[in-house]
């Protein structure tokens, strides 16, 4: 393993511009592989730990950093978003169309010194059950490491953030985000 990071939940970001799927979290880990045997491995080893009253929900992504700027006071809290594509969408033209056409928007956000786009390429769930299907629904996350958590909710305020809100529904038709602190 290259790396691991620990995600305390501190809360989850109520959205006026799209519903959440609903998903329940503890926390989020991330782990990152160079080897896709080991990153395999560690998936099997993980899921064999779970038991039904704690389900896992395990993805394979592929990051993009999109920016990261130098900042004073570095990032000491992270926003994540899990985002599920629009009906009708391919897996293809959801992460052509955030990455190429949503990504520049971002840059409204002047107090992010860090945003990158995980899209899915795998998932795979713990004890799935008929009862969470949100869960088995993510194609996007989205990590936004945070400066100035205020400052950043007034650039929503703004033209551009305005644009980029309304943008989020061209892609995707459910998005839930979560307020996080990393622990290392």
């Amino acid at each position: 393993m290259e790396r691991y990071l620990y995600n305390d939940l501190i809360d989850e970001v109520r959205r006026d511009h799209l519903p959440s799927a609903g998903l329940q979290l503890a926390g989020i880990e991330e782990l990152w592989f160079a080897d896709p045997l080991a990153a395999r491995s560690a998936q099997a080893v993980l899921l064999s730990m779970s038991s039904p009253a704690i389900r896992a929900q395990l993805l394979t992504v592929d990051e993009h950093l999109i920016f990261e700027r130098s900042m004073d006071g570095g990032a000491a809290l992270k926003r994540i978003s899990l985002l599920r594509r629009r009906a009708g969408m391919t897996p293809e033209s959801f992460c052509q169309y955030w990455r190429s056409v949503h990504a520049p928007l971002a840059e409204c956000h002047r107090f992010v010194n860090r945003y990158v786009q995980n899209h899915v390429l795998h998932q795979v769930a713990s004890h799935p059950a008929a009862d969470n299907d949100a869960v088995a629904a993510v194609d996007g996350v989205a990590e936004f490491q945070i400066t100035d958590l205020v400052r950043m909710q007034e650039d929503y305020a703004s033209p551009e953030g305005q644009r980029m809100k309304a943008d989020v529904a061209r892609f995707a038709d459910a998005v839930t985000t979560y307020l996080v602190r990393p622990v290392s």
